[in-house]
């Protein structure tokens, strides 16, 4: 991969974080979480709120896209190496 992540860290068994670093500091997150399917999870992103839930509608437009993108990415390979059984199910909208 050409963009080096930010740096992440394991919040939990199945939430990781990372700060972006671009026009502003925004603390993003990633979820795993079952969707009722045997070893099937969905990837949930967005901006961390301070009730610890996520905004996954957010359009931060914080100018480092490519890096989130990539961070998100070695995070869902981490996630994947820890539970090799799991697969991923994600849906995004553009």
């Amino acid at each position: 991969m050409t963009y080096s992540p930010y740096s992440y860290k394991l919040a939990g068994s199945h939430r990781y974080t990372f700060v972006s670093t671009g026009k502003i500091r925004i603390i993003k997150a990633v979820d795993f979480s079952p969707i009722g399917v045997e070893n099937m999870y969905n990837l949930g992103f967005g901006d961390l709120l301070p009730d610890g839930s996520l905004d996954v509608n957010v359009k931060s437009n914080n100018g480092g896209i490519l890096k989130v993108l990539s961070t998100v990415i070695y995070i869902t390979r981490d996630f994947t190496t820890r539970f090799p059984a799991i697969e991923i199910f994600f849906i995004g909208e553009y």
